[in-house]
């Protein structure tokens, strides 16, 4: 249909360009209907829709009144070119038909938004680990250490935290995160100490003091990470709590988990990925050879994942802790 009507309409502006464009220019017709010489002439060639329903009627009226003067007698096949009321109909039809194709568009559109959408939320649904507010988790399914009890018959069993003692390293910590809080970016941080030493629980007070208003999930093993990583469940202002990372890189997922974490990395943020890890294990990972390695796991991934760590801070103690961090983009800091 409005193939047609554009057919019809170079077909009248061949007319006009026969027997009426000496006397009435492109420039001439546009001025008397209101409209631009371009407008005018990319409606004769049919290049162009007429969205203009009333300076078009006006068109087809000039011309028909100014071949009618010039004597010009058009062949029956050509004298509906002419008919303003003709083409004012035919000119309503195409313009619903244009209407409905943008409304099913529209439609199409909407239809695949809402399934895109549904499938999100069932595959949200369907994770094992969900993202819930940092004030939400305790330390202990974050996996602190309880205080150590004494050999006291009776004693109290219950989990207990002994009080908490800010250290050097806790500052410097502390100060990445709140960095990170103001990033665009996405940034990795793993606090380093061998086992027992605190790491854990220096990660999760830095989090509740800096981070006390975001999101937090923990992937309780690499297949939720992974899972986790595939949906838009991290959302900016998200803290993917990562507690002794090894257990993620190892086995047969490891490699998978190195390069979703790398993905990860270049999204948007603010976002944090903290992780804590063994000294050992990030030796394991990021430069003992393959051959030599206990993990199961390409170690090219983990390398590129963690070897280019910076050290931000050392902390001398029984267990020596370090913070690095890591920023989406492979820059050090």
């Amino acid at each position: 249909m409005e193939q047609e009507f554009l057919t019809d309409l170079s077909r009248l502006g061949a007319l006009h360009q026969a027997h009426l464009a000496r006397k009435w220019s492109l420039r001439a017709v546009a001025r008397v209907i209101g409209l631009s010489a371009t407008t005018v002439s990319e409606w004769l060639k049919g290049s162009r829709f007429p969205q203009q329903p009333d300076a078009f009627t006006n068109l087809i009226t000039l011309l028909r009144a100014a071949l009618a003067e010039a004597g010009i007698d058009l062949p029956p096949g050509d004298r509906h070119l002419l008919d303003p009321d003709a083409w004012r109909a035919r000119h309503q039809a195409v313009a619903r038909q244009r209407a409905e194709a943008v409304s099913a568009g529209i439609r199409r559109a909407q239809a695949a938004a809402a399934l895109a959408d549904a499938e999100v939320r069932a595959r949200f649904a369907a994770l094992p680990d969900k993202p819930r507010p940092v004030a939400a988790w305790t330390a202990q399914q974050l996996g602190v250490h309880p205080a150590i009890h004494g050999t006291t018959d009776g004693a109290d069993s219950a989990f207990v935290l002994p009080d908490y003692i800010e250290r050097d390293h806790d500052r410097q910590l502390r100060a990445r995160l709140d960095k990170a809080a103001a990033s665009p970016q996405t940034v990795m941080v793993v606090v380093r100490g061998e086992s027992c030493t605190g790491k854990t629980r220096t990660a999760y007070e830095a989090v509740r003091a800096c981070l006390g208003g975001w999101q937090l999930v923990f992937p309780k093993d690499a297949d939720s990470l992974l899972a986790l990583l595939a949906t838009d469940a991290l959302m900016p202002r998200s803290v993917l709590w990562l507690n002794e990372v090894q257990d993620f890189l190892a086995g047969p997922a490891g490699e998978a988990a190195s390069a979703a974490l790398r993905r990860r990395l270049e999204e948007p943020g603010p976002g944090v990925v903290l992780a804590t890890l063994w000294p050992a294990y990030h030796r394991a990972l990021t430069t003992t050879p393959l051959a030599q390695s206990p993990l199961i796991a390409d170690q090219a991934f983990h390398q590129a994942l963690l070897a280019g760590l910076s050290a931000a801070s050392t902390v001398a103690s029984r267990a020596r802790r370090r913070v690095r961090v890591r920023k989406s983009e492979d820059t050090q800091v």
